[in-house]
């Protein structure tokens, strides 16, 4: 079986409503996550089966089984059966065939772990996981420009989790303008970061309508971008978050 670390529902409290998404968090090998092919449905499947690659397989199989974990938190499990979890035309996750209100998916593997979110169109979310690692730490800062380095100076963190950091918040807010990767991450400028307990708050220079959490653990960043007036209910989700990247 797979290894679902932790998933749960997540509160998002506005001025004057309430919305609910959810999580999960996997982490398992590609033998691991192979058990869990029957959760899928018949069209993620047919695409996993004509991949040709064992590490393509593997990323899809963190993606898909993470997503439909995070469903399940926020649909529940019997409303999955009929549903298949698409590409859009920019590769993002659409979620087929449901019948209720809209619900939309975030997604990011990187290596042997996956997360995902869900969430209801009225609200988006976007999720970014990187591994923190010295030898990418060139490529990253390629996107990253001196004022923003210069911003996590008043912070203990190494180069390689300075640029991870970076990396993965402009990377989550690529995906919540629903475009990802195929945009320049230098469009979206870090302005402020601050550090709020278990995790970093930024702003964004161009998308000030959002902002952006940041987890940092021994391995793995996780960044995930929400509307600016949002606010999460930390008390819980945060502090699983924080242990699973432990």
């Amino acid at each position: 079986m797979d290894k679902i670390q932790t998933k749960g529902q997540i509160v998002l409290q506005r001025k004057e409503e309430t919305h609910l998404a959810s999580f999960a968090c996997v982490k398992g090998s590609f033998s691991e996550l192979e058990s869990s092919l029957s959760i899928l449905h018949q069209e993620e499947l047919a695409h996993f089966n004509q991949l040709k690659f064992k590490k393509r397989k593997f990323t899809y199989l963190l993606g898909r089984v993470s997503a439909r974990h995070a469903l399940s938190e926020l649909i529940g499990e019997e409303a999955l059966k009929s549903l298949a979890i698409g590409f859009g035309v920019f590769k993002f996750p659409i979620l087929k065939n449901y019948r209720g209100d809209q619900i939309q998916l975030s997604i990011s593997h990187c290596e042997d772990v996956g997360m995902a979110l869900a969430f209801p169109e009225a609200h988006p979310l976007a999720i970014d996981l990187e591994k923190i690692d010295h030898e990418k730490t060139s490529a990253m800062q390629s996107m990253v420009n001196d004022s923003e380095m210069d911003l996590l100076q008043a912070f203990e963190l190494n180069e390689a989790e300075k640029s991870t950091l970076l990396w993965t918040i402009k990377e989550s807010v690529s995906k919540i303008i629903r475009t990802g990767l195929s945009m320049d991450l230098k469009m979206v400028a870090v302005t402020s970061i601050e550090k709020k307990g278990v995790y970093f708050e930024s702003k964004i220079q161009n998308f000030g309508q959002f902002k952006v959490l940041s987890f940092i653990g021994k391995t793995y960043v996780c960044s995930i971008s929400m509307p600016k007036h949002s606010e999460p209910d930390m008390e819980v989700f945060g502090k699983k978050i924080v242990s699973f990247l432990e």
